[in-house]
């Protein structure tokens, strides 16, 4: 009796081992008494490989570099390459990019000529008998009417680069805008900026309007920088003090920015 008891519980030891083997992927023909005292002592089975693990380890590959193409102004004189997500800035501030009569755009007057930019200055002159250049710190003076629009360009010379001063007024809003506009891209614009004071005649008194402001580029949307005033503007109201038979005196200074003096 006691060896059968014995026989039974090896035949279920056995048969344990057996199911363990399967579970974890061993083949059969194991011997299952062999391969239970292989597992208690923690050995491995001759020819066993170790489980892979199923996690995958993220290789960062490095960004694919963006292929640079020239300017479309390239046959114009343009040397300049740019990735496609900056090529559209770069073509609208392209010195090399066909420009229109910026008197014209700006409703100064009618003008379908057509040029590059170191063209402009001959053209302005020239063809719209604008006179001689004003210096980076002029004296000048504007007509004033509180129910006609006006509006004028002239140009002016500072740092051996020409800039455009241009003045419109919008009588519906009761505003006076005066805007220095720098012949070139956007950050060089942002390299200079203009001293603009409306003074009374000699002998008026001492009341002055000063601004401090940023030139702005010739490409840049100048109907909304008017809208910001992110130039010198002038209620009519304000102007009305300084009008002397009809015209409105002031002074500008052209200035270059200094990294220090940054404002």
């Amino acid at each position: 009796m006691l060896e059968g008891r014995r026989e039974m519980t090896r035949l279920k030891s056995a048969v344990n081992v057996q199911g363990r083997v399967q579970e974890e992927g061993f083949p059969t023909n194991v011997d299952p008494a062999t391969e239970k005292n292989r597992i208690r002592e923690g050995k491995a089975r001759p020819g066993a490989t170790a489980a892979k693990s199923s996690t995958r380890v993220g290789v960062s590959m490095p960004p694919i570099a963006q292929t640079k193409s020239p300017c479309p102004n390239r046959l114009r004189g343009c040397t300049w390459t740019f990735t496609p997500s900056d090529m559209p800035l770069h073509v609208t501030e392209c010195k090399f990019r066909s420009y229109g009569c910026i008197g014209s755009q700006l409703n100064v007057f009618r003008c379908d000529w057509t040029g590059m930019q170191h063209q402009i200055e001959d053209h302005l002159v020239n063809d719209h008998e604008m006179g001689e250049l004003l210096s980076y710190n002029q004296c000048y003076w504007i007509v004033f009417s509180e129910v006609t629009p006006l509006s004028g360009v002239k140009l002016v010379d500072a740092f051996n680069r020409r800039f455009l001063f241009y003045t419109v007024s919008n009588v519906t809003l009761g505003m006076v805008y005066f805007v220095l506009i720098c012949f070139g891209r956007r950050i060089e614009a942002r390299q200079y900026y203009y001293e603009f004071e409306i003074r009374p005649q000699e002998g008026d008194g001492v009341r002055r309007i000063k601004f401090t402001e940023y030139c702005v580029s010739d490409c840049e949307d100048l109907g909304k920088v008017m809208a910001e005033e992110r130039c010198a503007a002038v209620s009519f109201g304000k102007l009305k003090r300084f009008v002397h038979d009809g015209i409105v005196p002031f002074r500008f200074i052209v200035k270059r920015v200094e990294k220090r003096n940054e404002f």
